[in-house]
């Protein structure tokens, strides 16, 4: 089970990650957006209702810099959506931000020295399928955090 330290870090990565403000942010290096740093000093009381539903990356592209980058769209209960664009690194960096709190295992697309077109078209869908995984643990997580801490308070 997540202390409340934990849930708040989980909660902020995850909600930079797939939020309105970064799909918004102006674009940096490469055409990428930055990755705000969320301030809350705690995770909402219902944390999992601002997690997105659904999650998953629809595409592949170049972006300005010639890097592949990920076309990911997530949906949130109260039906708002939001696209954002994500390399393959900020998905190594989410599981390694993730990977103790929510005791995951390896990372599920290895590494490759090239990129080509057919091995980000067959990225597409490992990564929606890790996404989901992640949210549906992540939400798990958090829902058990919350009840942990009513109870406790």
């Amino acid at each position: 089970s997540l202390d409340i330290r934990e849930a708040r870090h989980l909660y902020c990565t995850l909600v930079t990650q797939f939020s309105a403000a970064a799909a918004a942010a102006t674009p940096t290096r490469g055409g990428q957006p930055p990755t705000p740093t969320p301030k809350p000093t705690s995770a909402p009381a219902a944390a999992t209702e601002l997690l997105p539903v659904t999650s998953r990356v629809l595409s592949f592209g170049p972006s300005r810099s010639g890097a592949v980058v990920y076309r990911v769209a997530s949906r949130w209960a109260g039906g708002g959506s939001v696209s954002t664009h994500r390399r393959f690194s900020d998905f190594r960096t989410l599981h390694t931000a993730l990977r103790s709190p929510l005791s995951l295992g390896e990372f599920p697309c290895a590494r490759a020295p090239f990129q080509t077109s057919a091995l980000a078209a067959r990225r597409v869908g490992e990564l929606s399928a890790y996404i989901s995984s992640l949210l549906s643990t992540a939400c798990d997580a958090l829902a058990a955090a919350d009840g942990a801490g009513a109870a406790g308070g």
